[in-house]
């Protein structure tokens, strides 16, 4: 379904954060995503699941507005990313599945965290406020004792909530988070899903995406379920029949009952 890019009717009202129509993406000759429609109002917290290659990363990159589209329209905030990139990311926080930050720079954990600050330019650290700012959030994720330990030296657990903790400090409106419980122990996943808890109780709109949606069951508000195309969007009481989790998996997915909540054990899914 290649062709030019269509241009589509939009609320000038519209209270949705990210609106997706019918939206293809490519790489090379693989579409990662294939008609997707999708809104996410303010105030959202959305669990985005699915299966290797499903297009779960795709997804968030098409949000910011750098996945090859070739088909359909994206806003952010009432902007095309693709055009408008500059004024939409600066209002989001993203913390992406595979990121490299170069250790052979001597950067404490407090400076990596303050990159979340510096935007397009290479600002001082001091100004503004910055280092008070992270330590802040440093504090928020539990890591305040190791803020000016050298980033290289911290474990795999901690280096991942720096990274979520640069992902918090500019306060952003929008947090999409690509599977932000990597590499956590249980005591870590708990911290940061309290903290995710807590911004979008404070306004702030999540996409998550995670292949276990266990340590945001009780918080997530919807979750949708991806195949490179959009299974189903709702509440997770609704979206995690037998149907729809074949649909998404290609096989049939056990589920454990937690309480009033039905959880789909998928393992360890991973995928652009």
């Amino acid at each position: 379904m290649e062709g030019s890019r269509t241009s589509y009717a939009t609320s000038t009202t519209s209270t949705d954060v990210v609106e997706l129509y019918d939206v293809w993406v490519k790489y090379g000759d693989v579409y990662a995503l294939e008609g997707v429609t999708l809104s996410v109002p303010e105030r959202d917290f959305l669990t985005v699941m699915g299966p290797n290659g499903a297009g779960k990363s795709t997804l968030l990159k098409t949000i910011l507005g750098v996945a090859p589209l070739v088909k359909g329209k994206v806003l952010v905030f009432g902007k095309d990313p693709y055009r408008e990139r500059k004024e939409v990311v600066k209002r989001i926080g993203y913390v992406p599945q595979r990121e490299r930050v170069n250790e052979s720079v001597p950067l404490r954990a407090v400076d990596v965290v303050m990159m979340g600050l510096m935007g397009d330019k290479l600002l001082p650290f001091k100004r503004n406020g910055a280092e008070e700012k992270a330590l802040k959030v440093l504090e928020e994720v539990g890591l305040l004792e190791v803020a000016y330990r050298p980033y290289r030296e911290l474990s795999g657990g901690q280096k991942q909530r720096v990274l979520i903790a640069r992902a918090l400090v500019s306060d952003p409106d929008l947090l999409l988070l690509d599977e932000p419980f990597s590499a956590l122990d249980a005591h870590s996943t708990k911290v940061v899903a309290d903290l995710l808890k807590k911004y979008n109780d404070k306004g702030k709109t999540i996409i998550l995406v995670t292949h276990d949606i266990t340590p945001v069951i009780r918080y997530t508000k919807r979750v949708a379920l991806l195949n490179r195309r959009l299974i189903a969007v709702g509440e997770p009481l609704k979206i995690f029949t037998k149907e729809n989790l074949v649909k998404t998996y290609g096989v049939e997915v056990p589920v454990v009952v937690q309480g009033e909540f039905c959880i789909p054990l998928v393992g360890d899914q991973h995928g652009r």
